[in-house]
């Protein structure tokens, strides 16, 4: 189990986290040692659409050997 079914992605804690509100739609690639996680990342905006900014955000994960 991930993370011991745990979420992977968590929303930022800041109100100035561009993924401050919720994070989805994920898209994982692992090569040579790094997992990339592309995700989709909301917060309230006035100048966005209905009040949302989207926007894409990159995590990466450095694989490590036990």
């Amino acid at each position: 189990m991930l993370n011991g079914g745990e979420p992977v992605l968590r929303p930022g804690i800041a109100a100035t986290d561009f993924d401050e509100y919720l994070v989805g739609h994920p898209f994982l690639l692992s090569s040579e040692g790094v997992v990339r996680a592309w995700y989709t990342g909301y917060r309230r905006e006035a100048e966005g659409v209905r009040g949302w900014r989207l926007r894409i955000g990159l995590a990466e994960l450095r694989e490590t050997k036990n």
